[in-house]
């Protein structure tokens, strides 16, 4: 029983780390898209855009076939509750910066690393795990 459930806890383990690999791989796919769109004359607002939406295409992807293992949910109902905890994660993400920056007077590059952290860890990770790429079969799927 013991051996079971430390198997079951490095396997989680994993799991979070190849989570966190994905979002890094994702925020530097988003940082360069940002980059090479503003250098060659695009707004840095559609940049911004543009980096987030490529981002997100490519931390979904990885999370889809590599961390979660391919759950048997379609792509369509997981992109639904991904955009889903995505937008809940921006609001809380830019909640946390603002009484990071202007509550407790933390630097803007410090607010924004520690904000990012926090939600991810708190609630991007928790609900792509279980709600985003559950491994559970959905009601109308046919055991």
């Amino acid at each position: 029983m013991k051996a079971a459930a430390s198997g079951q806890t490095a396997r989680e383990v994993l799991r979070f780390v190849k989570a966190q690999i994905s979002t890094g791989a994702a925020t530097l796919a988003e940082w360069a898209c940002v980059w090479a769109l503003t250098a060659t004359g695009v707004w840095y607002v559609v940049a911004a855009v543009g980096g987030a939406i490529i981002g997100a295409l490519l931390d979904f992807s990885i999370k889809k076939w590599w961390v979660f293992d391919k759950t048997r949910q379609s792509a369509a109902v997981q992109g639904v509750r991904y955009a889903l905890v995505s937008g809940v994660s921006a609001l809380l993400f830019g909640a946390a910066v603002y009484a990071l920056v202007d509550g407790l007077h933390l630097r803007m590059p410090v607010a924004v690393v520690a904000g990012s952290m926090f939600v991810g860890i708190f609630w991007n990770y928790p609900l792509h795990r279980f709600f985003v790429f559950s491994s559970t079969r959905s009601a109308g799927t046919a055991s």
